[in-house]
C-alpha cells in the first residue's frame, strides 16, 4: 500500500559561473535549506569555484516510493531546470488522494476484466481436452498418428 503523507521540501539547481556545470538537490528539507554549505565545483578548470544557486523552489510532496531508491513519485513541482523531480503532478493532495482512489480503481477492474477472460478461456480449453479425450478412447486402443490405414 502507498503510503501518502505531504512533506514540505527544497529543490535548487546550481550552477558554475566559470564553467557552466550543472547541479542540483531535489529534497532538501527547509533545515537543510537554511544551513547549507556553499557546494564547490570540482572541474580541473574552476579550482573548486563556489557554484551558483541558479533556481530554487519549495514544494510538496505526496508520496515517496519505499526501499532504498526514495524516488519521489507524486507532488506538486515536475521539473527545475534540466532536473526531473516528480512523475506525477498535482495541485494538492486532496486532488493526488482523488486521482489515487479513481486510478487505483481502475486497475483493479482491469485486473477483474483479465482474470475473467482466463478463466473463459482456461473453460474452453478444458471444454476442447475433453472432446478429444472422448475422441481418442471412441476410436480405441489401436489408434496409431503415424500409421493410418485408411
Amino acid at each position: 500500500m502507498l503510503k501518502i503523507e505531504s512533506r514540505r521540501w527544497v529543490a535548487v539547481w546550481l550552477k558554475c559561473p566559470n564553467c557552466g556545470a550543472q547541479s542540483g538537490e531535489s529534497m532538501l528539507t527547509p533545515w537543510q535549506w537554511a544551513h547549507r554549505h556553499p557546494r564547490q565545483c570540482h572541474n580541473y578548470k574552476c579550482n573548486n569555484a563556489e557554484m551558483e544557486v541558479a533556481a530554487h523552489r519549495w514544494y510538496t510532496t505526496f508520496a515517496i516510493e519505499p526501499g532504498l531508491s526514495q524516488t519521489t513519485i507524486a507532488g506538486t513541482l515536475a521539473k527545475l531546470g534540466p532536473f526531473t523531480i516528480c512523475q506525477i503532478v498535482h495541485p494538492n493532495i486532496r486532488k493526488f488522494r482523488a486521482w489515487y482512489w479513481r486510478r487505483k480503481a481502475e486497475e483493479a477492474e482491469k485486473t477483474r476484466q483479465y482474470l475473467e477472460r482466463e478463466r473463459q478461456i482456461e473453460a474452453e480449453w478444458a471444454a476442447r481436452r475433453q472432446v478429444v479425450g472422448v475422441a481418442t478412447v471412441a476410436q480405441g486402443d489401436d489408434f496409431d498418428p503415424f500409421f493410418d490405414v485408411e
